[in-house]
């Protein structure tokens, strides 16, 4: 019988936001230099918000990733909200609001450009 040993290599890489904002429907309020993110459900009172978060991954071009995971800290959170996380199409910066992606481009569509199929949904803990 022949064994074979096959070599593993594991690395664990921690790559922090490189720029992060959020913005609510029908506001063109700036969001780019707050603390904390914030994502709600549209209600009767109160407007949706979408959290905008953006990785520079160039320091790990050719690599093979096998797993992501992403942490956030909430302040507070509702048991029944459970976030799904999209792809952003488009460019965008810290001056993004509902209806511009920068401070002189627009989005498509108010609100984000992006991919109709979510790639994760976030659990809390």
């Amino acid at each position: 019988m022949v064994l074979g040993c096959l070599s593993v290599s594991a690395d664990i890489v921690d790559v922090y936001a490189a720029a992060d904002t959020w913005i609510e429907d029908n506001s063109e309020a700036n969001h780019g230099s707050d603390a904390n993110l914030q994502v709600r459900e549209e209600t009767a009172t109160a407007a949706r918000r979408y959290a905008l978060v953006a990785w520079d991954l160039s320091s790990l071009a050719g690599a093979t990733i096998n797993s992501v995971e992403m942490w956030f800290y909430t302040t507070s959170a509702s048991t029944t909200l459970y976030p799904s996380v999209y792809r952003i199409t488009s460019d965008w910066d810290e001056d993004a609001t509902y209806t511009k992606r920068t401070a002189t481009e627009n989005w498509t569509n108010p609100g984000v450009d992006y991919e109709s199929t979510d790639v994760a949904k976030l659990v809390w803990n």
